[in-house]
């Protein structure tokens, strides 16, 4: 919807959203919580009788991954690192030492100085 030239348009939104920035055909809002939100966009009378309204969905954020603190080993040891459950896909990096037991398991036994990473995807209903 765009305004007619002279005429404005009313924004409204739940209390629980911040209006970060609006002008004539733009509004850019920030959401403080997870949940599902009303956003509605409306034209005076004497411009127009249009009126539209979006459903937001806003997901929680993601859970944080904590694979335990820093290790060092010594050459021919190894250890088993879990990256815990709630995740969709789990990336382990670089495969070079290490072997997958499963998605969240890995035995990592280094032969170099070397640091492994692990990254994970949510999966969002």
């Amino acid at each position: 919807m765009h305004p007619l030239p002279g005429c404005s348009y009313t924004f409204s939104a739940p209390a629980s959203v911040t209006v970060l920035y609006q002008t004539d055909t733009t509004v850019q809002v920030q959401f403080k919580s997870a949940g599902t939100y009303t956003l509605s966009l409306a034209f005076p009378a004497n411009c127009s009788s249009a009126k539209d309204s979006v459903q937001v969905v806003v997901n929680p954020l993601i859970d944080q991954l904590f694979l335990g603190k820093d290790t060092t080993l010594c050459s021919g040891t190894s250890i088993t690192v879990n990256a815990g459950n709630g995740f969709m896909a789990y990336k382990w990096q670089p495969l070079q030492f290490m072997t997958i037991l499963d998605s969240i398991d890995v035995k990592i036994y280094p032969k170099l100085n070397i640091t492994f990473t692990m990254s994970a995807l949510e999966f969002i209903g």
